[in-house]
């Protein structure tokens, strides 16, 4: 098989990639074939690709956290098998602490990283051994200091969306993870601002009931339909 950027030259690569991280696919096969070729024959390139998602992303921080929130907000509340009431979101700004564990005597342990997607990329190869990923140590002089803060529901309309869809359950996460690609997909073409994600999902969450989620054809049948409502709430919305 031909490599993922075969016939391409280092500009089209890094392109193709940054799309995809934006896109938030980088857990999908085609990303990871990308990211496990550029990272053992082009690592600059991927380097580059993930600096450059940091930027897009630093230029709209409060609604690229919103944006990516909502999301990780449904998966804590199924990969911790717990209700949203026992989740509290906290917005960490610097993106360098990635995970903490407190223990029974009140000690927190911290996992600490730079932004970069190449460092959970190697891990994921090199397991359960530690790979050399390429990416800097972290410089805690440069980072100065860590924040966080509690989300402003106002800039951050999209963790009531994702409440709303867990409260309503059923088919209501995924109207709501299927409308949410095909805003960003809009958002990556230009047809739409960056905030108006939210409003397209929120359009197909009003627009759609939800059904039960007890049978895989009703949820393949919703994404389609969810789809298809976002789709028209993306060309109500073209700039």
């Amino acid at each position: 098989a031909d490599e993922p950027g075969s016939g391409m030259d280092d500009d089209q690569v890094a392109g193709n990639v940054l799309t995809m991280l934006l896109a938030g696919e980088d857990t999908t096969a085609n990303t990871l074939a990308w990211c496990i070729w550029l990272l053992h024959s082009h690592p600059g390139v991927l380097a580059r690709a993930t600096a450059e998602a940091r930027v897009v992303l630093a230029d709209s921080t409060s609604v690229t956290l919103e944006h990516l929130s909502r999301l990780e907000f449904i998966e804590a509340c199924w990969l911790f098998g717990t209700g949203q009431d026992a989740i509290e979101v906290v917005v960490h700004p610097q993106s360098v602490i990635h995970s903490m564990v407190e223990y029974v005597d009140g000690s927190v342990l911290a996992q600490l990283g730079n932004p970069d997607m190449r460092t959970p990329i190697a891990y994921a190869l090199g397991w359960p051994e530690r790979v050399d990923s390429g990416v800097a140590q972290l410089n805690l002089f440069d980072v100065r200091k860590l924040d966080f803060e509690e989300p402003d529901s106002r800039r951050f309309p999209s963790l009531r969306l994702a409440r709303e869809a867990m409260s309503a359950g059923g088919t209501a996460p995924t109207i709501l993870n299927a409308a949410n690609e095909e805003a960003v997909a809009a958002f990556l073409d230009g047809r739409i601002r960056f905030p108006a994600i939210a409003e397209v999902v929120e359009g197909a969450l009003n627009d759609l009931a939800p059904r039960p989620a007890n049978d895989l054809a009703v949820i393949l049948d919703e994404d389609r339909r969810a789809r298809e409502v976002a789709a028209v709430y993306t060309r109500k919305l073209t700039r």
